[in-house]
C-alpha cells in the first residue's frame, strides 16, 4: 500500500506540468490542447480515489472533533466505531453502484463525451471508483476490528 501511494503521489508532477502547459498554451497563444482537461482529470481523479484509503489508514482526512471533546475515552471510541459503520455503510452503497456503472461502460468501450479530438477512452477510468472505494472499504472494515477491540479492552 505504501508503495502504491508513493507512486500516486508522483502523479503530482505530471499533473502540475500538463496545467501549466495547458494554461501557457490557453494564454499565450489562445489555443488549448484538446487533450489537457481530460488527462488531468484522470490523473487527479486516480490520486484522490485511490488516495482515499491511505489517507484514512493514515488519519490525514478532514476531522471535525465538536463531539469528541465531551466523550470520555471510551465514548471516543465509540464515536469511532460509528464513524468506521457509516463509512463502511457508504462504501457499501458506492461499490453496489459503481461496479455495474463501470462493468456497462467497459462492455461498450465508452469514450468521452467532451467531443473533442482527443476523445480517450473512459471505461478504465470508471473502474477506479469500485477499486478506490474497495480499497477504503477494507481499510474501515481494519479500522472498526481495531476500535472494536479496543472498546473491549483488548
Amino acid at each position: 500500500m505504501e508503495k502504491i501511494n508513493k507512486l500516486l503521489a508522483y502523479l503530482t508532477l505530471p499533473l502540475a506540468v500538463v496545467i501549466v502547459y495547458s494554461a501557457f498554451m490557453r494564454y499565450v497563444f489562445h489555443n488549448m490542447p484538446d487533450w489537457s482537461f481530460e488527462i488531468s482529470l484522470f490523473m487527479f481523479g486516480i490520486q484522490a480515489i485511490m488516495g482515499g484509503a491511505y489517507c484514512h489508514a493514515r488519519k490525514k482526512h478532514v476531522s471535525v472533533d465538536i463531539l469528541e471533546k465531551y466523550l470520555s475515552p471510551k465514548g471516543k471510541i465509540r464515536l469511532e466505531i460509528v464513524s468506521e459503520c457509516v463509512i463502511l455503510f457508504v462504501c457499501i452503497i458506492l461499490i453496489y453502484i459503481s461496479v455495474p456503472w463501470a462493468w456497462q461502460s467497459f462492455m461498450i468501450g465508452e469514450k468521452s463525451m467532451h467531443q473533442t479530438a482527443f476523445n480517450p477512452s473512459i471505461w478504465w477510468f470508471k473502474t477506479v471508483v469500485p477499486v478506490g472505494t474497495l480499497l477504503l472499504m477494507v481499510q474501515s472494515f481494519r479500522n472498526l476490528s481495531i476500535k472494536i477491540r479496543e472498546c473491549r479492552g483488548k
